[in-house]
């Protein structure tokens, strides 16, 4: 019988989250598992662009593919979102974002495996209300992820 998220990690008002997706795509060379384990501001980086409102919750949920195992997720933090800013014009049209890293699950990064096949599925940046209830924990690392 799996052990659930909800169940050792319960998250008030998962509403207010937007789960980022975190895997390899061609805006990004390095995989995003890589830059967490080369470079913490590196990752926060990653939280704090987009192409849409992606970002458009008081939380980011942050999980990186673990490219090594399918359907598993690394927790990469709980970033709360400081400020929006929306560029436009003719050519350009996204999203920046200040971004802060919460100790809310400060203990759980890079160790907490989730287990999920909702980001194989396309969306990458999806509201954490209606999947947090099914995510599964794969492992809890003893020490922080690390080559």
């Amino acid at each position: 019988m799996p052990i659930l998220l909800k169940d050792i990690w319960p998250i008030e008002n998962p509403d207010e989250y937007k789960i980022h997706f975190a895997s390899r795509n061609y805006g990004v060379r390095q995989h995003p598992l890589d830059m967490w384990m080369g470079s913490k501001e590196r990752w926060k980086v990653l939280q704090e662009h987009s192409s849409r409102n992606d970002f458009n919750q008081p939380y980011i949920f942050s999980l990186m593919q673990f490219y090594h195992e399918t359907d598993i997720w690394l927790f990469g933090g709980v970033f709360t979102v400081m400020k929006r800013k929306h560029h436009y014009s003719d050519v350009y049209n996204y999203y920046t974002y200040e971004v802060e890293l919460s100790d809310f699950g400060k203990e759980f990064i890079g160790r907490l495996k989730i287990r999920s096949s909702l980001a194989i599925q396309g969306n990458r940046r999806v509201r954490m209300m209606p999947h947090y209830h099914r995510f599964e924990v794969h492992e809890i690392l003893q020490e922080p992820y690390c080559i």
